[in-house]
């Protein structure tokens, strides 16, 4: 791998008939094996920092329950990235996957969906998208927040994060860690 910006792009949908994906560099990250979901689900994608390769790739849909990713990609040598597919208000994270995207740098804008879905209701929006790509591990600083995004009124496409991974020689190794481009 280079060491310059890597351009990284993740795509939400609202409908679950449209794309969603992670985007590195030219590469767009495989659609996890098996059945896919209809919608109501969340696409999670763990992948190394050094290498840029997926290590983990899951569809989830189980919004209270955190998922079952590895306990070796639980470091800073691993990025996490969530999206929702066409999620309904009634499958907002709850409980331990709630906590789990927190400890992995979820912020204001899962805050703000959660807030949404509680406040106003899920008949209103009908389908929220969501978007966090944040570094793995244990113990990082409460005041450590992941690249998110969030929209209750976006289109049947979703929502877009173009970003950029950003190198970092650490110890002879570079490690990428994401940076937003715009909202």
């Amino acid at each position: 791998m280079s060491s310059s910006n890597v351009p990284f792009s993740v795509l939400a949908p609202m409908q679950s008939n449209y794309t969603f994906g992670v985007y590195i560099g030219d590469d767009r990250v495989p659609s996890p094996s098996g059945t896919a979901p209809s919608g109501d689900a969340y696409l999670i994608v763990v992948v190394n920092r050094s290498t840029l390769k997926p290590v983990y790739n899951e569809y989830w849909t189980q919004p209270d329950t955190a998922p079952p990713i590895p306990s070796e990609y639980n470091t800073s040598d691993y990025m996490l990235v969530v999206l929702t597919w066409a999620v309904t208000g009634p499958h907002m994270p709850t409980g331990a996957f709630y906590d789990f995207l927190v400890d992995n740098g979820a912020g204001d804008a899962l805050r703000a969906a959660v807030n949404a879905n509680n406040q106003v209701g899920c008949g209103t929006f009908g389908v929220i998208s969501y978007i966090l790509v944040g570094q793995m591990g244990e113990g990082l600083p409460s005041a450590y927040l992941g690249v998110e995004s969030f929209s209750a009124t976006a289109g049947p496409a979703g929502i877009y994060q173009p970003m950029e991974l950003v190198p970092a020689d650490i110890n002879g190794t570079t490690v990428y860690t994401p940076s937003r481009l715009a909202d």
